[in-house]
C-alpha cells in the first residue's frame, strides 16, 4: 500500500524462503525472481546479491548446475563489489558445492577454502559449519567416511547451539550415511531416526523422503523386514 520497494521485495524472499524449505522449487524460484525484479528496479544491490544467490542455490536443488554457478558468480560479483565477506563467503561456498556436484572436486575444495577462510576471519560460525558439513561430503565421496563423519559432527555441533533445525535434519542424514557406510547399523539408524524427526516437525518433504529411503534399507540390512515396508511406503 504504501510503495514500499524493499520491504516487497524483502516479504517476497521470505516466502520463497518458506517455499524453499519446504521443498517446493518452482514456488521458491517464482518468488526469488519477483523479489530480484523488484531488487534491481530499486537499485538495491545487496538484496540483489541475495536475490541472485538464493536463485543459484534452487537450480542447484534442481541439478541445473550450470544456471546455478551462473547465478551464484553474479551473486558473488555484487557481493565483491559491495565488500560484503559475509555474502562473498556464501557465494564461494555455494560455488563449491555446485563444483562438488558437478564432481569437479579440485575447484570445490578450492572454493571451500577460500570461504571458510572468510567465514573465520569474520567469526562467522554458521558458515564455519557450513563448510564442515561441506567438507565432510567431500571426504565421504572419497570414501574417507572417518573423516568426512569428523566433519560433519563439527558442523553438527554449530547448528545445534544456534538452533538451525534444517540444517541439523541434513547432518543427522549425513552422520547415518557414513555410518551405515562403516557398517555400523544401529548408530546409523539413530542418527536417520533423529533426521526424520526433525524433517517431520519442520514439514521439510525432502528430507523426509532420504531419511525414510534410509531408514527402509537400514532396517532391510537388520533383517527387520516390517520396518523396513513401513519406511519403505511412507
Amino acid at each position: 500500500k504504501i510503495n514500499n520497494k524493499r520491504g516487497m521485495a524483502s516479504c517476497l524472499n521470505s516466502i520463497g524462503n518458506i517455499y524453499f524449505s519446504y521443498g517446493d522449487y518452482p514456488l521458491a524460484l517464482k518468488h526469488y525472481f519477483e523479489s530480484l525484479k523488484i531488487q534491481e528496479e530499486a537499485n538495491y544491490k545487496l538484496g540483489v546479491a541475495n536475490a541472485l544467490s538464493n536463485i543459484g542455490l534452487v537450480f542447484k536443488k534442481q541439478g541445473d548446475y550450470q544456471k546455478a554457478l551462473d547465478y551464484s558468480f553474479k551473486s558473488l560479483k555484487v557481493e565483491k563489489e559491495l565488500n560484503n565477506k559475509q555474502g562473498a563467503g556464501i557465494s564461494m561456498a555455494n560455488i563449491g558445492d555446485i563444483y562438488f556436484r558437478m564432481n569437479d572436486f579440485v575447484n570445490a575444495r578450492e572454493e571451500f577454502a577460500n570461504a571458510l577462510a572468510i567465514f573465520t576471519e569474520i567469526s562467522d560460525e554458521i558458515g564455519i559449519a557450513d563448510v564442515y558439513a561441506s567438507y565432510g561430503l567431500l571426504f565421504e565421496s572419497n570414501k574417507r567416511l572417518d573423516s568426512a563423519l569428523y566433519y560433519h559432527k563439527r558442523a553438527l555441533v554449530i547448528y545445534v547451539k544456534n538452533e538451525q533445525l534444517e540444517i541439523q535434519s541434513v547432518q543427522y542424514f549425513n552422520m547415518a550415511n557414513c555410518l551405515a557406510n562403516l557398517g555400523k547399523v544401529d548408530e546409523a539408524i539413530l542418527n536417520c531416526e533423529k533426521s526424520l524427526k526433525i524433517a517431520y516437525q519442520i514439514e521439510s518433504l525432502e528430507n523426509i523422503e532420504l531419511a525414510e529411503e534410509l531408514l527402509s534399507q537400514l532396517y532391510e540390512k537388520k533383517g527387520q523386514h516390517q520396518l523396513a515396508l513401513k519406511h519403505y511406503r511412507t
